[in-house]
């Protein structure tokens, strides 16, 4: 499977990726940068690795980290990611 990001998940990791390395320094913001490269080359053997989520079919949720989840859906052969959310902050997932 392939794995792609829509424009707003890319903004989503850009806004969390920029406040880490602002707050916590280059070392860990490169961590969370290889958390998600290890990530979606887990979505790509094991698609169904996050869970399912009732709001929406073929829509699956996954810690990537305390404060990071990442929301993806499966369509025929390709794992979208549509969402990157800080869990300090409160998303509306869109479609």
């Amino acid at each position: 499977m392939i794995v792609k990001i829509t424009d707003v998940a890319r903004l989503q990791y850009q806004s969390i990726y920029d406040y880490i390395l602002a707050r916590f320094g280059y070392k860990i913001a490169e961590e969370f940068d290889q958390k998600v490269l290890e990530l979606i080359i887990y979505l790509e053997n094991f698609p169904k690795i996050g869970i399912p989520q009732a709001s929406r079919k073929n829509l699956y949720g996954i810690h990537l980290s305390t404060q990071t989840r990442v929301f993806y859906i499966l369509e025929d052969k390709n794992i979208v990611i549509v969402a990157f959310s800080d869990n300090r902050k409160q998303i509306k997932i869109s479609l």
